[in-house]
Parts: structure tokens; sequence; C-alpha cells
């Protein structure tokens, strides 16, 4: 039986259909999603999961409304401040193309990860990400500094993976979609996969708790034999 996992990803999906389903405004469901954030941290912090990854925007989530993706943007830059509030014994990295993002919250980002507050867990935050293009600027890097043909996966690893991030354990989907959306492609290979209907403003560490219970259940074998 599998111990508690070193490494949870979330991906935190069904904001907008909690709040068409409790007739709840955008602006107040978001923000009680990032409330659950913040909660979810504290609580891994607690059972001493030692990495976590939180998928906070997609690339592919510039196709919104405009309205929309400023007002995610708007709750993002108040989450990054309660982060600093309330993570104080986080290391916090973001990852993703923050390069394309707006200055004010480029600004919380670097205040955010020049905190380095050593504690027991790591937190890492998928802002503008999308796996694919992760290993594409990965490959591309990677391929203007080498020009032989002598390159293991080691090589790759250290430019798609420059954090240094270890393989994903558990990955978590709220929402009810059963689909990884380009999260962590290159460290979930041989992640578990926990899959809940519960939209993301109503997850809590129970439902968190019953994910890592189902992550216990497994057993990983990474290719080799179940015999």
């Amino acid at each position: 039986m599998n111990s508690i996992p070193e490494h949870v990803g979330i991906i935190m999906d069904g904001n907008g259909r909690w709040s068409t389903r409790n007739c709840i405004n955008l602006k107040d469901s978001y923000s009680r999603g990032a409330e659950v954030a913040i909660n979810t941290i504290k609580e891994c912090i607690r059972i001493e999961i030692k990495h976590l990854t939180l998928f906070a925007f997609s690339i592919n989530n510039w196709k919104r409304n405009k309205s929309v993706v400023d007002l995610i943007m708007s709750i993002g830059e108040q989450f990054i401040d309660n982060l600093l509030d309330v993570c104080l014994t986080v290391k916090i990295t973001f990852i993703g193309e923050i390069s394309s993002l707006s200055d004010s919250i480029k600004s919380k980002i670097a205040l955010a990860e020049k905190t380095r507050n050593e504690g027991s867990m790591r937190l890492y935050i998928a802002l503008n990400y999308d796996g694919k293009h992760e290993i594409y600027n990965g490959v591309k890097t990677l391929l203007a500094k080498h020009r032989d043909d002598n390159l293991v996966m080691e090589d790759l690893n250290k430019y798609i993976n420059p954090h240094n991030i270890p393989e994903m354990d558990l990955m978590i989907r709220t929402g009810g979609d059963k689909r990884l959306s380009g999260f962590m492609t290159w460290l979930s290979t041989f992640s578990e996969l926990y899959f809940t209907d519960t939209l993301w403003p109503d997850f809590s560490s129970k439902e968190l708790e019953e994910a890592i219970l189902y992550y216990r259940t497994r057993k990983r074998n990474f290719g080799d034999s179940r015999i």
C-alpha cells in the first residue's frame, strides 16, 4: 500500500458552473475558489505533502470572454497577496509563460517567489500554463544550446523541468471532467488519477482525504509485473 503521495497536483475546475448552479455572481464564485485553494494548501501542509501543484490558469483559457479573463486575473492577484500572508513556511514557484502576463501580476509573482520560505512543502502555481507548450519551449531551448547527438533524457528534463519538480504521484481533477487538459504532461506519466464531480468551490479537506485514500489503495508498478 502507498503512503502519503510526495507530489499532488490539482486541476481546480468548476468555478463557473458553481456560480450558475448556486445563482451566485462569478466574482464571488472565483473568490470562494481562491479561498478553497488557500485552505487546501494549509491542509496539504498539515498532512505533510512535500510538493503541491495547483493548475490556476491554462493558456487555453484566454479563449474565454475578456471580462471573465480580467476577473480571473484580478482574483489571481488577490490570491497571491493572500498566499504571502498565510503560507509563511512554503517556498512558492510559478510555472508557465509568466513573461506574457501583465506587469501588475508579474510584480506580485516576483515578490512571492522572492519570499523564499524554506518549510516542509514546495508550492507550484501553474499560471498561463500548458504541458505541450512547456515541452516545446524546453526542446527549443535545448536545441539552441546543444548541437551534438550525445543527449540523454536528463538533458531534456533539465530544460522542460528547470525547477526540478518531482514526478507527480497523484493528480486530482474537480468538476466532473475526466481529462488532463495539458496539466503537467511531462511529469504525470505515472500519476494516479482521481476525478470527482465536486465543483472546485465545494472541494474540502474531506474530499482531499478521500483522494489520498484512493491513492493509497493503488499498486504502483511503474511498468513492472503485477505478479
